[in-house]
């Protein structure tokens, strides 16, 4: 008996136009049902029929899922009048490989029908019919040959050459006795230990012979190369050091296939100089625990898929004029992430991703706690393990004039920090793309950059006697410090000594800094570094450069990555206005006028040395709005983007017009109540309320919705100003489990029931037996004979539900 091919051609006409139906008028049930489950008809067409009746007035979302996962884009349908109609479900690039595999899998029409204020959700589900021609059935096994006999092996399974090898590795830097604080103050020695654990944490990526890694050390910055007693345990130093040991290994990379950058953790060690005495033994831990990190993470590597996304932190990064951030420019808020999963089970193994602001937000000087402290990058890497499993590294993205809001010193706004940032992450992992491309490449440019900031330049000089420079004052090393580098000259220069190396090629008497750009290729994602604190105008010029590149589909900037060159503030007349200047430190840490150029036109030919083709771009003042200095300013952000609990944590702050001479003078919650300290807010669910301006309280809204929340401050001229953003509010979430037989062994899915998403990032098992696994599908071991599954959503969301074992 034979079976008539669904026909292709036709198939993929009826994309174009489906004519809908019309019903009878009777009540009409709700239902979507698939049309056929034929593996051949969908792959031809690349898409999937679907039957959609529903009630009229009403409005549906129909999508096609199998194990868990959405495999289709989502239809949104309209009932006005016909309520039966046929649409077209185009498959994702998920989909197309899932059906390509031969396995038996049943697919789900998934229909979401909001009529009036009632949601309900119906499903239909269908096996997936395989090819014979293209999924022959297994062959019996083989009868037992007696020995001698010689029979060729059978053809091993097609593997999937797109996977990568992927590893992490985390290595402790908490210091075990006090030190002064890097960023903060002025030799303030913490000396309550380490609140939260400091860390060097590695993302190994690696295919054949080739691999990148990306490192991610917890420290206020990190130089290139240092003076004696440290020589040899600079961040340089720690990436030729790790690339040999991988090229002992078999890999074919140098030191620009290791990205070292540091989190610019505020509340870390000095490692270099300036706000206190460096240890010498620390930053030799330091730099023994990168090298260690790389290679533990090589040797840990394992087979995985690798997916990207690009999030967004709008809101957190502060526009309010103020210290180190300038009302009216632009703020880069992107928020690029690696995502490495388990082939076959969906399982993270590891998370990385650049977070554009600063990590300065929790002070051990001023908070309760007297400790150091990772930050919020500490935050969201606990908290992603718990939610998606893994390990995440975060690095920063954009830092010069990235400041975060909230005035808080203490660790309860770093939380508030950490899960607004994780929400937002666990957000733009549903819109994640796969990496099918596997090249893996990087070359590093060295370049020399200007010195006009002589005040840097002797605290490096007079590090120990004899510098190039001399030491301008009456102080010189203080004999007993035995050559040990750092001491405090702050009674001549404001800071203790600077211990970066005076050695070419990290400095010339011209005199000229010399450091490096580094370009790291991930299939169709660009890496590009920054050795210093790079303005939004550089990242932006960079991002410009390659936009016409072949195969790219994204680029980004790693902030602080292989030195410390301070903020890329050009002073030359008519770049920046140098009224904003005041209430900030940029030219205080700054090398150069001619560093952000430097850099862009130094990441260009470490680009073309890839055999990309960047285009020259220059970097420039990119502003949003000429007036923001002369007029009020207004923001705030939630702890959450969305999420099912209704109570949501706020955070917002206003500042009159900071432009001297301005006419705007004051502002109020209102024209009528100048100067009352307060913000009026409008949280879009019929509650009006007005709160103390800089302080963060809570707001309970009525129920699932979204929500258009609105904060703003009148002025004495009666013009008011306003920021708005968008929460919403999900349904409960419950969780299913399907169950489904391959190879005479129990596979389990997890997927979503109610709520307002179902998209299951991630599912964590626990079985009877006491074993457990992570996946959206995995295998029940034998033995087990109960599971229960935590499923977690695209918000971070999560359900658990136990089921037995059939």
């Amino acid at each position: 008996m034979s079976h008539r091919p669904f026909a292709a051609a036709g198939f993929a006409a009826a994309a174009l136009f489906i004519a809908a139906v019309p019903a009878p008028a009777a009540t009409v049930s709700p239902r979507a049902t698939l049309a056929t489950p034929n593996q051949t008809a969908l792959l031809a067409a690349r898409g999937a029929v679907v039957t959609v009746e529903a009630p009229r007035r009403s409005v549906a979302r129909v999508a096609l899922y199998a194990r868990g996962h959405r495999i289709s884009g989502t239809r949104r349908i309209r009932f006005r009048h016909a309520t039966h109609v046929r649409r077209v479900l185009t498959l994702r690039g998920n989909g197309i490989d899932l059906l390509r595999r031969c396995s038996p899998i049943k697919l789900e029409v998934r229909m979401t029908l909001r009529r009036g204020s009632h949601t309900s959700t119906v499903r239909d589900r269908r096996a997936l019919a395989l090819d014979p021609r293209r999924c022959p059935a297994p062959a019996p096994a083989p009868q037992a040959q007696a020995p001698g006999d010689d029979h060729p092996a059978a053809p091993a399974p097609k593997q999937d050459r797109s996977l990568f090898k992927v590893g992490t590795a985390v290595v402790d830097i908490s210091p075990t006795s006090p030190m002064p604080v890097g960023g903060y103050g002025a030799n303030y020695i913490v000396t309550n230990g380490v609140h939260d654990p400091l860390q060097v944490r590695a993302f190994f990526v690696g295919h054949g012979k080739d691999a990148v890694t990306f490192v991610s050390v917890d420290s206020q910055g990190w130089f290139a190369a240092y003076q004696a007693p440290n020589e040899g345990d600079g961040a340089d130093d720690a990436r030729r050091e790790a690339a040999a040991a991988l090229a002992g290994r078999g890999y074919d990379v140098s030191a620009s296939n290791v990205v070292v950058s540091a989190t610019h953790d505020h509340a870390a060690p000095t490692i270099m100089g300036i706000w206190g005495h460096t240890d010498p033994a620390y930053l030799h831990a330091i730099k023994q625990a990168a090298v260690k990190a790389v290679l533990d993470a090589e040797a840990g590597a394992r087979d995985a898929e690798l997916w990207s996304a690009t999030g967004t932190i709008k809101g957190l990064v502060s526009q309010v004029q103020g210290t180190d951030q300038m009302a009216g420019f632009a703020v880069d808020t992107e928020l690029p992430i690696l995502w490495a999963r388990e082939p076959g089970t969906g399982a993270t193994v590891a998370t990385y991703m650049d977070v554009p602001t600063h990590v300065d937000q929790y002070n051990p000087i001023s908070s309760p706690e007297h400790q150091f402290s990772a930050d919020y990058p500490g935050y969201v890497r606990d908290r992603l393990k718990e939610l998606l499993g893994g390990t995440s590294v975060v690095a920063e993205s954009t830092l010069g004039r990235q400041e975060s809001i909230g005035a808080d010193s203490t660790y309860d706004e770093v939380g508030h920090q950490g899960r607004f940032i994780t929400n937002q992450v666990m957000r733009a992992l549903t819109h994640a793309h796969r990496i099918k491309d596997t090249t893996l490449a990087a070359a590093s440019q060295p370049f020399s950059t200007q010195a006009e900031n002589m005040g840097l330049l002797a605290a490096m000089s007079c590090n120990h006697p004899g510098g190039p420079l001399g030491c301008p004052g009456p102080l010189s090393e203080p004999a007993g410090n035995n050559g040990e580098g750092t001491w405090d000259w702050s009674a001549v220069g404001g800071i203790f000594t600077i211990n970066r190396s005076l050695d070419a090629p990290w400095f010339t008497p011209v005199p000229a800094v010399g450091t490096t750009a580094t370009v790291a290729r991930v299939g169709d994602q660009v890496y590009a570094t920054a050795p210093g604190e790079a303005f939004p105008e550089v990242t932006s010029a960079i991002k410009r450069a390659f936009d016409g590149s072949d195969g790219i589909r994204d680029s980004h900037i790693i902030d602080h990555a292989g030195d410390q060159l301070g903020y890329y503030w050009d002073q030359r007349p008519g770049v920046y206005p140098s009224a904003q200047l005041a209430q900030s430190d940029f030219q205080r840490f700054n090398v150069g006028s001619h560093l952000a150029q430097d850099n862009v036109d130094a990441v260009d030919a470490a680009g073309a040395a890839l055999g990309l083709v960047p285009a020259a771009e220059h970097p420039y003042a990119e502003v949003d709005n000429p007036n923001a200095f002369a007029e009020p300013t207004i923001q705030f952000y939630s702890s959450r983007v969305e999420t099912d609990d209704p109570a949501v944590s706020f955070y917002g702050t206003a500042k009159k017009a900071q432009a001297p001479g301005a006419p705007s003078t004051s502002i109020g919650s209102s024209a009528g109540t100048q100067g009352d300290a307060k913000i009026a807010w409008d949280f879009g669910d019929g509650t009006i309320e007005t709160q103390s301006n800089q302080t963060r309280f809570t707001h309970t809204f009525p129920g699932p919705g979204t929500y258009r929340a609105q904060a703003s401050v009148t002025d004495n001229l009666g013009k008011t100003y306003r920021w708005a953003q968008t929460v919403r509010i999900d349904a409960p979430l419950s969780a299913a489990v399907d169950q489904d037989t391959a190879d005479g062994k129990v596979v389990l899915t997890a997927r979503a029931l109610g709520g307002q998403r179902f998209d299951v990032l991630a599912a964590h098992w626990t079985f009877s037996d006491g074993a457990s696994a992570a996946g959206t599908s995995v295998t029940v071991p034998s033995g087990a004979d109960h599971a229960t599954v935590t499923i977690v959503d695209g918000a971070g969301n999560t359900a658990t539900a136990t089921v037995a074992i059939a």
